[in-house]
């Protein structure tokens, strides 16, 4: 027997219909009943669940309708609304396995909308979109119950939940005092020893995802150092970044060339260039994949809480700095005006500075009283044949 309407149906036999020449017969009826229990129901699933933000990683979310009953479902409909922050991908095509129907999923958007479908009798069908994101993150996403619509009726009595992580990146790492503390060499471009952090130190992030060395444009982010000169950004999609350092005030950088993708860890070897009063870094890619620098020890938790995991963190991106010095002072003609004794080798009464007069400066490093290359600065006297040189 085949139920072709939804509930129970019961077949009796009444008392008195079995009926014989003898003139037997039933005393008792007899009946059976078989039901059709109708009913539809909506599931869903990410594969896979977890993808890296900003790498054009996609996961597919298959949608999956059922129904249950004995019927056709006719003009069935269903609307599912990502969570903002996943975005449906340009690439593979949205599939629509629900005959008749019309499949809206439209790339950079999150409606996926089903309408006029049509699914047989104990039967499923799915919806396979492909989903992305930028943005790293925990993302639920849930179709609520009775959101399944079709002209029988029927819809879903339970909600379909799915979870997609969605993983990013940090960036740091420290800000210290080149000073040579500890054994270490100063102005080496190498903390070593203890040489100390500097807390407090401005920290700008920007964007360069041209991977040219100029910011594409105003900082994404912003922090001070703290703990020991740390800084750390997190929540970062795969990309190519700038980092800048506001010049601690009484100090000089390091400036050593390199370059921050090497993934050296205590190291100011990461190319940076002076702009104005702040020094960047050359371009640093994070990512795609686990392809972050593993093992750092600076700071010694790793990751700290909020931190990406190791492999998707770049703590080597640090910046040396050692305190500047000043030298002058005064160019003058040792006349003896004023009631000074000429030429004695002190300026005193009113012996006049001398402008226009250029001086050079050398480094010493061996102090043995020879210049050690070529002249490191050069400028000319004035105001009264004054000079000075800064940030030494």
């Amino acid at each position: 027997a085949t139920l072709t309407v939804n509930g129970n149906i019961t077949n009796r036999i009444p008392a008195g219909s079995v009926t014989t020449l003898q003139g037997a017969t039933n005393a008792m009826p007899v009946e059976a009943s078989l039901s059709n229990l109708a009913g539809a129901s909506v599931g869903k699933a990410f594969s896979p669940g977890v993808i890296i933000a900003g790498s054009g990683s996609v996961s597919t979310l298959t949608i999956t309708i059922n129904n249950t009953t004995g019927l056709t479902l006719t003009q069935v409909g269903l609307v599912d609304n990502l969570p903002v922050g996943l975005n449906i991908a340009a690439t593979p095509a949205a599939i629509n396995n629900c005959s008749t129907g019309s499949l809206t999923a439209m790339a950079g958007t999150q409606l996926i909308e089903l309408i006029g479908g049509t699914l047989g009798p104990n039967s499923s069908c799915t919806l396979v979109v492909p989903v992305t994101s930028d943005v790293p993150g925990s993302y639920t996403n849930t179709i609520p119950i009775n959101t399944l619509t079709n002209t029988e009726g029927y819809t879903n009595t339970e909600p379909a939940e799915d979870t997609l992580l969605v993983t990013g990146f940090s960036l740091g790492n420290r800000v210290w005092e080149d000073n040579g503390a500890g054994g270490g060499t100063a102005d080496d471009g190498v903390r070593n020893g203890t040489e100390p952090g500097i807390d407090g130190v401005t920290v700008n992030l920007y964007r360069d995802s041209d991977d040219n060395g100029t910011p594409d444009g105003a900082a994404i982010a912003t922090m001070n150092t703290a703990g020991g000169g740390f800084y750390r950004f997190d929540n970062l999609r795969a990309d190519t970044y700038i980092v800048e350092v506001v010049i601690p005030t009484g100090t000089t950088s390091t400036v050593d060339a390199g370059d921050p993708d090497t993934d050296v860890d205590d190291d100011d070897d990461n190319g940076v260039v002076i702009v104005g009063a702040n020094v960047r870094s050359n371009p640093v890619t994070l990512g795609p994949g686990n392809s972050e620098p593993t093992g750092e020890t600076n700071p010694a938790i790793n990751p700290e809480v909020g931190e990406a995991t190791d492999d998707h963190s770049n703590r080597t991106v640090d910046f040396g700095f050692i305190t500047s010095y000043s030298l002058g002072n005064r160019v003058w003609a040792d006349t003896g005006s004023g009631g000074g004794t000429a030429n004695d080798g002190l300026r005193n009464g009113g012996e006049p500075g001398i402008n226009g007069v250029t001086v050079n400066l050398y480094r010493d490093s061996d102090n043995n009283s020879t210049p050690d290359g070529a002249a490191i600065a050069t400028t000319t006297t004035a105001g009264g044949g004054f000079y000075r040189f800064d940030n030494l």
